[in-house]
Formats: C-alpha cells, sequence, structure tokens
C-alpha cells in the first residue's frame, strides 16, 4: 500500500484526509495542486489529480523514480482501458481554498490560469490570472482549449471532453487524452477531423453545454459524440460515476455510443426506481430573475411553443415565412418589433417553388435583395414527401420520434437556428388528435428543442369542421403559451383584408388584434403602404363596399318576389334599398352610383317583365349571371 505521509513528507506537502496534497512539478513548494491517493483497485495502487493544469502521468513517473511506485507497474496508456474499478469520487476539493488551472499554448507555455473558489456553501466562483494579476475576464489573450498542449502533442487519440477542468484533469489522471467543454474558443482548428466523446453533466445547463461544444466541434471538421454516463446522480459529473475507466473505455467503444439527440438528465441511479426529478437548485439564483423575452413583440415567447391557427386559404403559412424572415433579418413585422436569429420554416404542403416565389414577395415587401437573407433564413419543403412525421404513435397512449424530428433537431443546431416553424401539426403528429397525452406530449417535444436552442418554436395547425380554432385535443390550446389566429377582416367590404389576434398569451398580455391585408403577395399594414396608394385603396375598398350592398339588397328583394327598377318611381332601387337592414347604412345617392357602376361592368341588367294582374310591363334589374 502507498504510504501517503511518506509521500507529503517527501515533497513538503500535506495530508488532507486520504490524500497527501504536494507541490506540482514547475511550481512553487507552497503549492498544494496535486492529490495523491491511495487505492489499492487502482492501477499502481494510487490514484493521481492535478488540479493546476500538472500531467498526471510525469507525478507518477516522479513517484516512481522516487520509490513510491513499483517499477513493474507502468502507467496506463492514454484511451487504454483501466480494468480495475475506483472509487466513486476520488477527489475533492476544498471549501475555501482557490484551485489553479493553467491555459496552456501549443508549446506547452503558459497563457493564463482560471481560478475557482469552492464556498462553504457549496457554490463556487471563478476567476482568471494573467500578467501577475486577477482579473474577471481573459483579457488580451486569446482563448484556447484547456490542455491544448497535450492535444496538439496527441493527434491519434480520441478526445474525451468532460464539463470543467476539474473533470477534464480527473480524466487525464485515468490516462484519457481530455480537455473541457467550458470556455471553448469560437474557432476549433485543433479539432479538425478529431473524434470527440463528449460526457455531459447530469442536468439542463450540462446538456445545453455539450450540445453547443457539440456544434463547434462538427463546425470545425471534427466528429462530436455524446457519451451518457449510466447511473449518474442528478447534476453529477464524470468524477461523481461509480465506472470505472475500462467501464467507460467501454462505453465509448459501444457501436451504438453515437448520439444525434442532446444528452437527457437521469435520476440518482440510473433505473426507473431510483430516477429524481431535475430539481432547480434555487441557492444558485443569483440577483434578479430573467425578464421573459419574446422574438415578436410579446406575442412568441421564448423558450415555448406558440400555434397559429386560420381557416384554409387565410394566409398562415404566409404569415408564418414572412415572420421567420422578419426574425432572421431582425425586421419589425406588423408594427412589433422582433430580436434577430437565425429562422428556418419548414412547410409539409408547398412545393419549393412556391417557397421561392413566396419568398421574392416577402424580400420585396421588406425591401431587400434575396440574398439579404442567406444564411439567416433557411427553408424545407417535404410537400410530396411520404414521411414528414416528427412524432408518432407509441401504442402506449404516448409518441416517440422519428428520423425526421432527428433532422430538424440536427438542422437547428447545424445552423443556429432561434426559431423555427413547422407547418403543419397535420403532417408532424402522427397521433390521435384528440388524445390529451400524445398531444401534450409532442407539444413538450417542440418547446424542450426551443428551449435548447434558447429560441421559440411556431407549430401552424388547422381549425375542425365545427368552427373551432384548432382541430383536436384541448391539450393544443393548454400546452402552448401562446396562440395566434389569421383570420379574413371582411371579406365582403374587403378580400385582401387580414386580422390576427392572440386570445392566449401566458406571458404578456392577451385580446390584442393587429389588421393587415394582403398586398403584392406579401402582408403589410395599411399604415406602412405608401401614401398615394393608401388613398387609392380606400376609394377602391369603399366602392367595392357599396357594390356589393347593392347586390345583397337586390338579391335579397327578388328572394321576396319584390323586384326593383332602375328609373325614379315608388319602386326605385336606390331609394327602397337604402331604408333595408341589408344597406348596411349606406345611403341613396352612394346605392345610386353603384347602380350606375354595375350597370357599366355588366353585372346588373334589366328585364321587361309582366305585371302580375295587371296588363302591360314593367322594367326590372335582375343579376347577370356569370
Amino acid at each position: 500500500m502507498v504510504d501517503i505521509h511518506s509521500i507529503a513528507k517527501r515533497y513538503g506537502g500535506t495530508v488532507s484526509g486520504a490524500q497527501a496534497l504536494i507541490p506540482t512539478i514547475g511550481h512553487s513548494k507552497a503549492d498544494r495542486g496535486t492529490a495523491i491517493k491511495a487505492d489499492a483497485n487502482a492501477p499502481d495502487g494510487v490514484l493521481v489529480h492535478c488540479f493546476n493544469g500538472g500531467d498526471p502521468l510525469a507525478e507518477k513517473d516522479r513517484l516512481r523514480a522516487d520509490g513510491f511506485l513499483s517499477d513493474r507497474e507502468k502507467a496506463a496508456p492514454r484511451n487504454r482501458a483501466i480494468l480495475k474499478p475506483r472509487p466513486s469520487k476520488s477527489i475533492q476539493t476544498a471549501p475555501g481554498v482557490d484551485t489553479e488551472f493553467v491555459y496552456r499554448d501549443e508549446n506547452g507555455l503558459e497563457v493564463f490560469r482560471k481560478i475557482r473558489t469552492d464556498r462553504p456553501d457549496g457554490s463556487k466562483t471563478f476567476a482568471w490570472k494573467h500578467d501577475g494579476g486577477r482579473r474577471k475576464g481573459k483579457g488580451d489573450h486569446p482563448s484556447i482549449p484547456y490542455r491544448l498542449d497535450e492535444l496538439v502533442r496527441d493527434t491519434d487519440s480520441l478526445v474525451v471532453m468532460a464539463e470543467g477542468e476539474k473533470c477534464a484533469d480527473h480524466l487525464a489522471s485515468l490516462g484519457f487524452l481530455a480537455t473541457s467543454s467550458k470556455d471553448l474558443p469560437q474557432e476549433l482548428p485543433w479539432f479538425a477531423g478529431r473524434k470527440v466523446a463528449i460526457l455531459p453533466d447530469n442536468d439542463a445547463e450540462g446538456a445545453r453545454i455539450a450540445a453547443k461544444a457539440k456544434e463547434a466541434i462538427e463546425k470545425a471538421g471534427g466528429e462530436a459524440l455524446f457519451v451518457e454516463l449510466p447511473g449518474l446522480p442528478a447534476k453529477g459529473d464524470i468524477c461523481d460515476w461509480r465506472g470505472s475507466a475500462a467501464d467507460l473505455e467501454a462505453l465509448i467503444a459501444e457501436p451504438d455510443w453515437m448520439r444525434e439527440d442532446a444528452p437527457s438528465i437521469e435520476g440518482a441511479e440510473g433505473d426507473a426506481t431510483t430516477k429524481l426529478l431535475p430539481l432547480i437548485e434555487i441557492a444558485g439564483w443569483q440577483g434578479d430573475a430573467p425578464p421573459r423575452r419574446s422574438l415578436w413583440g410579446d406575442w412568441l415567447p421564448l423558450h415555448q411553443a406558440t400555434m397559429l391557427t386560420g381557416q384554409g386559404g387565410v394566409g398562415k403559412s404566409l404569415c408564418a415565412q414572412m415572420l421567420c424572415t422578419a426574425v432572421a433579418l431582425g425586421k419589425p413585422f406588423l408594427g412589433m418589433e422582433t430580436e434577430r436569429r437565425n429562422a428556418l420554416y419548414v412547410s409539409c404542403e408547398d412545393d419549393a417553388n412556391e417557397l421561392w416565389r413566396r419568398q421574392d414577395a416577402i424580400c420585396e415587401a421588406f425591401g431587400v435583395a434575396r440574398g439579404a437573407v442567406s444564411g439567416k433564413l433557411f427553408l424545407c419543403s417535404l410537400g410530396g414527401e411520404a414521411e414528414t412525421a416528427l412524432a408518432v404513435d407509441d401504442g402506449k397512449g404516448g409518441i416517440e420520434t422519428t428520423p425526421r424530428w432527428h433532422e430538424l433537431v440536427r438542422t437547428c443546431r447545424a445552423f443556429d437556428i432561434g426559431l423555427y416553424a413547422f407547418d403543419n401539426a397535420t403532417d408532424g403528429l402522427a397521433a390521435d388528435h384528440n388524445a390529451i397525452h400524445p398531444v401534450a406530449a409532442f407539444v413538450n417535444l417542440l418547446t424542450g428543442l426551443a428551449i435548447e436552442r434558447d429560441g421559440a418554436a411556431m407549430i401552424l395547425h388547422h381549425p375542425n369542421k365545427a368552427g373551432a380554432d384548432w382541430l383536436g385535443s384541448i391539450a393544443w390550446h393548454n400546452k402552448v403559451r401562446s396562440r395566434l389566429i389569421i383570420s379574413k377582416a371582411d371579406a365582403d367590404v374587403d378580400p385582401d383584408a387580414r386580422k390576427i389576434c392572440n386570445p392566449k398569451a401566458n406571458y404578456g398580455p392577451s385580446g390584442g388584434e393587429i389588421a393587415f391585408r394582403w398586398h403584392n403577395g406579401a402582408f403589410v399594414r395599411d399604415e406602412d403602404l405608401p401614401s398615394d396608394y393608401a388613398a387609392e385603396l380606400s376609394k377602391a375598398i369603399a366602392v367595392q363596399h357599396e357594390n356589393t350592398v347593392f347586390l345583397d339588397c337586390l338579391r335579397k328583394r327578388i328572394e321576396q318576389n319584390r323586384p326593383v327598377g332602375p328609373n325614379p318611381s315608388a319602386n326605385y332601387a336606390p331609394a327602397q334599398f337604402a331604408q333595408m337592414t341589408e344597406a348596411k347604412g349606406v345611403g341613396k345617392a352612394k346605392l345610386a352610383r353603384a347602380m350606375e357602376r354595375l350597370f357599366g361592368i355588366g353585372a346588373i341588367e334589366v328585364k321587361e317583365v309582366k305585371r302580375e294582374g295587371k296588363g302591360g310591363t314593367k322594367t326590372i334589374i335582375v343579376e347577370v349571371a356569370r
């Protein structure tokens, strides 16, 4: 058994608990950055952990050279199986003590240090140290991955990436080529052509950090894969895991270890009987609660799914594609500001050419060239595809995701999508839309991706035949946090007029309404039209209204077998119509003008008919069949 007291004495260190804390090679005598712990089951009978960027293998070589380890025991080669189990947690940071992690460049030269301070209440803080002093940031030094010098020296081994420098050091002490997923640079040229196994911490933040690291690695041309540690406790990391290094290597080597999804969050021991809920750590809340955010006014809340419904032909698809364009450009839409994000619109109804035509009209309405949305707005047509469903009935009252869902997730990650809209729910959910549980699970699925993307989701849906705002279960209304309805304002008066309202807005005022119109293939508000065109349009709408009222009154009188005539008399059409409810307040003079216009365009004509019960004929007005 290794004598940790003798080790501490030999190197001028101290014994704390069951481990010797000694100066790391190359550090001052006051340093206590390397921990040595005896373990009969570990390789060489000892566990070595460096808190400050030291090399555990070099530390083992020093112990071997000084006679503390047997020459017959060799340090485990990097990324080779270590077959003996180890304790659940080999290294502990000490409350109130600073731990320094050294970031080195490709040549092994120190660039800066990250200082971790563990507080007695269990929380921790981080600071950066460079040029002889502490600072909040990394200063002017370039951002680099942790343990970069080892990554460039060993280009053949698989890289294992944990969340945080402490966990990376722990992996390195077990013989793995390791780095940290935290504080990664935006550009990662060192990972081009490399294979990286990412070990997410077991919480929502861990899943987010892991997903972001995977995107960055794949962008650099590497292959990044998630490895979930079975039995990991809630909020746990690799240092908490009870498996051995050999177990980890076996997980990495599994042929089906590649995960396309973001990591899940497991419970205490991993089996169904001991799983815990992912509880929120209230003690970790600092300062004021973050404000609610929305990508469009307060109608498209962040981290939520919004449902847009409306009758067929009203323009739901155009509205969604235009909203996605506005968000991609960061431009206002229908008078409300947007927050700029990359956006994705997926249509299961329109082909690529229709999306093209529609997009050109949208770009013209926004006053931008087609190229302005390149790399910001992404369009996808699944029209005519047999498999469009994102989720299907699992036969147990729930749903299971499909390959199409995983395509959507990977696309959102690959192109940094902050708003995705799927058109429509009927194509997206292949399950009973009248059943509460599948619908609720589907909306949760959409919401989960919105949370991961720090963005918003939109699902388009059809109304039912009975006139309800959506087809299917009440769960559609209950689960979404925001619900929008687009409709025609008054088809009789102005067939191009539309309105959109928000009957449900959990995170903002509901009951709002915006009036707009279809114009040249896009949606615009009347106040956003050129002033001369708006005046001309207003006149045209008034004329159309008068014409429509005249025809409505004429049809009613014919239905009642009470014909009217075109000449001033007791039965003069404009005078008779002005007294009818169907006239909607339009007066005799305007109805007379409408009559002349309708004669002029051939919509009405006169007809000679016999007088009932009397001799002779009379002239009446009839509508021309079209």
